[in-house]
């Protein structure tokens, strides 16, 4: 004896908390959309996917967190919760162990910058961004291999 149970239908995807990042965006990231089969995997893909743009804009805390509701004639609602956190921002960008250049030459080099108390907010800056970070360190490698 089989016992198969369909799985439900998404009717609609609902997203709440979510204030930096628009809902198109996250949309877009998430790649779970309405009248299409509920796939749990599918879901915690996107998740990921979201959580990488939110990365990018420097909230390393972001966390995404699903629920659905009652399936109604074959059909749910899936809502995700977004807590957002805290953007974390560099507040020091200090260099060890560099006696032929000045902290300030090799800050220049860098994308990544320190944080301004007044602009931060608005342009980003100081922003804690990994992969910007990573070309930085590649950056400066180059400049010391460029320099003897």
């Amino acid at each position: 004896t089989f016992h198969v149970a369909d799985r439900p239908m998404i009717k609609e995807v609902k997203l709440e908390g979510n204030k930096k990042i628009g809902d198109d965006d996250l949309q877009v990231a998430l790649k779970v959309r309405p009248h299409t089969l509920l796939d749990v995997e599918k879901i915690q893909r996107g998740i990921e996917e979201a959580k990488k743009l939110y990365d990018q804009k420097g909230y390393k805390d972001a966390a995404i967190i699903f629920n659905t509701s009652e399936p109604v004639n074959g059909e749910v609602t899936l809502t995700l919760h977004v807590n957002e956190g805290k953007v974390l921002r560099i507040q020091h960008i200090i260099f060890e162990g560099n006696k032929h250049f000045p902290a300030r030459t090799l800050r220049s080099i860098m994308q990544t910058k320190q944080a301004w108390w007044i602009l931060s907010g608005l342009t980003g800056a100081g922003n804690l961004n990994p992969e910007v970070l990573k070309t930085d360190t590649e950056r400066l490698t180059a400049f010391y291999y460029d320099n003897g």
